[in-house]
């Protein structure tokens, strides 16, 4: 009987918490107020991306004035070159990057034609020897989103130009799918991760400054509904 009561006790925790969150709505100033940002979790503006052997490299934009992609990556010793290496390009936000599956790491960048471009290791870990740039099309508002399916396959999300959430993705021949929207509404760049679990999901800022949330129903397969979380301003 001492642990039902526990258990109900915890039941009904939850039940007030669910309750508080579902009854604090963001005020009309607020709403107003709730302009675009950038949410995404990047270190320093930087993406960080590891190679098969562990080296990482990291992605990042020029500075002011400068639209081109930067990077530089550790020596196998672990150290880092110190040299930002510059990989072309033209880029209006933050790079990402991730690891295909034949282990060639891939940086994604919105050019200033607001299209996703990406630039691929010629060799798995050819840190100094790129393929690119190759255009996925779209219309990005900035800061695209790469993250890895449970079966190596690239999935990119963006902001489109109405303001919903966007994706592209790649099919087990390395061919792309076309973009499809997966609806929304956006005042923040995507960012996501693949959980324990295998499937992916995406969190943005709405346009009543509340988190939702987006996921795969199972990994790799079709999307749920959105679900809002708590205000996030």
């Amino acid at each position: 009987m001492s642990n039902l009561r526990k258990l109900i006790r915890v039941l009904v925790a939850l039940a007030v918490a669910t309750v508080v969150v579902a009854v604090v709505p963001a005020t009309p100033a607020a709403a107003a107020a709730c302009q675009v940002v950038d949410y995404t979790p990047y270190n320093g503006g930087r993406a960080y991306a590891t190679n098969s052997d562990g080296r990482q490299e990291w992605f990042g934009r020029g500075p002011v004035g400068y639209d081109y992609v930067l990077h530089d990556y550790q020596n196998d010793n672990l150290n880092w070159t110190g040299t930002s290496y510059r990989l072309g390009g033209e880029t209006i936000g933050k790079p990402t990057a991730v690891r295909n599956r034949d282990n060639r790491l891939v940086v994604f960048v919105v050019g200033t034609d607001h299209q996703v471009y990406f630039k691929y290791q010629t060799n798995p870990g050819s840190s100094w020897d790129w393929q690119g740039w190759f255009s996925l099309g779209g219309y990005a508002s900035a800061n695209p989103l790469a993250l890895v399916n449970h079966d190596g396959r690239i999935e990119v999300f963006i902001r489109g130009s109405d303001n919903a959430l966007h994706h592209r993705w790649q099919n087990l021949d390395y061919s792309w799918s076309n973009w499809v929207t997966l609806g929304g509404g956006l005042t923040s760049f995507p960012w996501g991760e693949r959980s324990s679990d295998g499937k992916l999901v995406i969190n943005v800022r709405g346009t009543d400054c509340y988190h939702y949330s987006i996921w795969q129903t199972s990994p790799g397969g079709s999307w749920s509904a959105w679900h809002q979380w708590g205000y996030i301003g």
